[in-house]
């Protein structure tokens, strides 16, 4: 999955799990000589715990795109 987080850092990025949901939140950089204090990213995505791993999710920060990879259940 992807999201757009365009001025957060991976450090910055916060991703959790919780009953079948991932979350994530994040603020991005704060620009005080334009008392700009940034945009707040944050959401979540539902999905099947019966299909899904939600042990193994690998959420990574590039280039301003928040990609979050679930492993599928081994059958």
């Amino acid at each position: 999955m992807r999201v757009d987080v365009p001025g957060v850092a991976e450090a910055d990025m916060k991703v959790w799990t919780e009953s079948g949901f991932i979350y994530f939140h994040a603020q991005g950089s704060e620009l005080p000589e334009y008392n700009y204090q940034g945009r707040v990213f944050g959401g979540s995505i539902s999905f099947d715990k019966d299909r899904f791993d939600s042990d193994g999710v690998r959420a990574e920060v590039k280039d301003g795109v928040l990609w979050l990879l679930v492993p599928r259940v081994k059958s």
